[in-house]
């Protein structure tokens, strides 16, 4: 599949969620989360961790979507700090770990994408705020240089800009 057909799909998959959030959406804020790059570590390896202060959400590697997919959605406060907590693990234990902090507000979505690669998956995202990337336990992914990167981006819920 060509880079720049990876990118509609992208592009197309945040938009319906931040669509799919808007339908009846008053005073609300989301948080997403999806798992954009199976081949390196699988996603069922994973577990996302979604806090506000005041709730809390562990979402499996099983519930994460496949790249592609549409992000799962869950609701957070209004104001104040979400934490996404990314951790990977195998048999041998930790593979890597990478969190987010996220300022909350009102009519804001916020998704967090995950990746497992060498180069910086922000390059190709239109929307996105910022990325970070984590060290993979030695002997984990192709090269040494594959990290977990987790790249995050928001937009109204009411009134999204369209990318």
């Amino acid at each position: 599949m060509s880079e720049s057909l990876k990118l509609v799909r992208r592009v197309s998959a945040f938009c319906v969620g931040v669509a799919l959030a808007a339908c009846g959406a008053d005073d609300e804020a989301l948080i997403s989360v999806s798992y954009r790059s199976d081949a390196i570590v699988p996603r069922t390896q994973t577990t996302v961790i979604l806090s506000d202060g005041t709730r809390r959400y562990v979402i499996t590697g099983a519930e994460l979507r496949p790249a592609d997919g549409i992000a799962i959605m869950r609701p957070t406060a209004m104001s104040g700090e979400a934490k996404a907590n990314v951790s990977m693990s195998d048999a041998q234990g930790v593979i890597a770990t990478g969190q987010l902090e996220l300022p909350l507000m009102s009519d804001w979505v916020w998704g967090v994408e995950i990746h497992v690669d060498s180069v910086n998956p922000s390059r190709l995202c239109f929307g996105c705020v910022g990325s970070r990337s984590f060290p993979l336990r030695p002997g984990v992914g192709r090269t040494v240089r594959d990290s977990l990167w987790l790249t995050w981006g928001g937009n109204s819920i009411r009134n999204p800009v369209v990318y």
